[in-house]
């Protein structure tokens, strides 16, 4: 049974939306959550900030003395007539600005505790910035609200909005740091990619990983999954290499664990499957290509490993009938021919394959 003291946005990446229909991850997630509160926004279509500048701006001028809450619930009744839908997606701070005004509706209709929030590359940062909008407009006064973030690669990108620029917060709904994490965050997990095609792009697109500010009052460890893959591998299931169902059964697994419910999606995923599907990632992406900026960025353990995509991939064999072969592994040892038919046995082809290929290198 769904929670209803439990809402879910979704942020699409930019020229993604929830209709495109090509194995979006953020957007299959959406459309398999159970329960109406739950919104998804389309990704950062170019239009310039001022949209959500002068809407905001109109609002206040019809505010008098009225709280700036009041402000923006006036501000929520005028979206679909003056504004239309073409305001959502505009830009990544016009993303936030309707983001607000949902937490702002949906909280006064039935109060909420925890808020799950998903994103792509922009629409991961969009998440990030989400929060500090919320820290600096006063949710924390409602009591204990927890804000659950899941990102995929989240990349600003060279031209974004996400900065104020002298602006107030009132006007312009952008407040914050990127590269921080606001003190509502209870819970954050991303997943990071390695490999971006090309030394340019590896330099300018570089992609997040927000640190608690020292004053932080959870300090709750972040969850950091380091994978093979382009910038675009993180966004689509249902792929030959698989990375982008891993990604899709760890975000679908911690919305779960924070009160967000699913149809399907990838709840259908065993361990099995998952070391199988590392195990292709791996044969697949070679750790020893990861570009040279991300790997200043995103920290593996495992980025020389000829085996273990990532801790996760790690605990998934230790604790899955595997453990004597990351004993083997950990060691530096041999694996014995009767382990590697046991792998085949368990249904686990790719896993042999790579626990093969891995024996022949220390040759």
């Amino acid at each position: 049974m769904s929670r209803t003291d439990v809402v879910s946005l979704f942020f699409c990446g930019s020229g993604q939306n929830r209709d495109k229909g090509d194995k979006q991850l953020v957007s299959h997630l959406y459309n398999n959550v159970i329960g109406e509160r739950k919104i998804i926004f389309d990704g950062p279509g170019g239009a310039p900030i001022r949209d959500a500048e002068s809407m905001l701006t109109s609002v206040q001028s019809k505010g008098g003395k009225d709280s700036w809450w009041v402000r923006w619930k006036n501000f929520w009744t005028l979206k679909e007539t003056k504004f239309g839908r073409g305001v959502t997606g505009a830009g990544t701070a016009s993303n936030i600005v309707m983001a607000l005004q949902w937490l702002w509706d949906q909280y006064h209709s039935l109060k909420f505790v925890d808020v799950n929030v998903v994103g792509f590359s922009r629409g991961g940062v969009s998440g990030i910035m989400l929060a500090h909008a919320m820290h600096e407009a006063g949710f924390t006064r409602f009591g204990n609200i927890n804000v659950n973030l899941f990102t995929f690669d989240p990349v600003p990108g060279g031209l974004n909005d996400f900065k104020s620029k002298g602006h107030s917060f009132a006007q312009t709904g952008r407040v914050g740091n990127p590269k921080t994490l606001s003190p509502i965050v209870a819970n954050y997990r991303s997943v990071l990619q390695q490999n971006i095609k090309g030394w340019a792009k590896d330099l300018t697109f570089k992609c997040v990983v927000p640190e608690y500010e020292g004053s932080h009052p959870r300090r709750t460890p972040r969850e950091l999954f380091p994978m093979p893959g382009r910038h675009g591998s993180a966004a689509r299931y249902d792929t030959p290499t698989g990375e982008g169902d891993i990604g899709g059964y760890l975000c679908q697994q911690f919305m779960e664990r924070h009160g967000t419910r699913f149809r399907t999606a990838f709840s259908e995923l065993t361990p099995l499957s998952l070391i199988e599907k590392y195990a292709l990632v791996a044969l697949t992406w070679p750790q020893n290509n990861a570009s040279k900026y991300r790997k200043r960025l995103v920290t593996n353990e495992y980025l020389q490993d000829n085996v273990y995509v990532n801790w996760h991939h790690r605990e998934l064999m230790l604790h899955n009938g595997l453990s004597d072969v990351t004993l083997y592994l950990d060691r530096k040892q041999a694996i014995p021919p009767s382990t590697l038919e046991r792998v085949k046995k368990m249904g686990l082809q790719w896993t042999q394959d790579l626990l093969v290929r891995y024996l022949e290198k220390k040759k």
